[in-house]
């Protein structure tokens, strides 16, 4: 029989720059929490969209990131699948590392629109979203890759 899922919405501002992402990640939750039979734990509080640097939506995502970083460990460690609903790629922030620290052999398909394999030295924009990827595989400052609040 399969793992039963954890479902986990994102809700907090994590990078947004428009304000349909957040909206977004909630009915898709509502809908999956739907089909799943599953309730869904709620991560963060929602904010307005902004357009801003890496370096300032970064410590702004501290408490979202770390929010999402827990409920994945609690998810595994209750030995249940977490499926998430995002607003943004950024949110993976607080969630690739801890899938990485306990299962060190665990496959990610990520299908974007762009690539997120930007680093604070390569983008042009300086979106976070823009450099999860690079940071997942360890490009980039060892901050960013672990949703650290220390920019740079």
């Amino acid at each position: 029989m399969p793992a039963a899922f954890s479902l986990i919405v994102s809700q907090g501002r994590v990078a947004d720059r428009t304000d349909g992402a957040i909206v977004g990640a909630r009915r898709v939750g509502d809908a999956l929490s739907t089909l799943l039979r599953t309730p869904a734990t709620t991560i963060g509080t929602p904010s307005p969209s902004r357009t801003d640097d890496w370096s300032t939506a970064l410590p702004e995502a501290n408490d979202t990131l770390h929010g999402l970083r827990d409920a994945v460990a609690g998810a595994i460690d209750a030995g249940t699948v977490p499926l998430l609903a995002t607003n943004t790629c950024a949110a993976s922030l607080g969630t690739l590392p801890t899938v990485a620290e306990r299962h060190a052999d665990a496959v990610v398909l990520w299908i974007d629109a762009h690539g997120d394999f930007n680093t604070p030295d390569t983008t042009d924009s300086g979106y976070l979203g823009g450099m999860v990827l690079a940071a997942a595989w360890g490009c980039g400052t060892a901050d960013t890759a672990r949703g650290s609040t220390r920019p740079g």
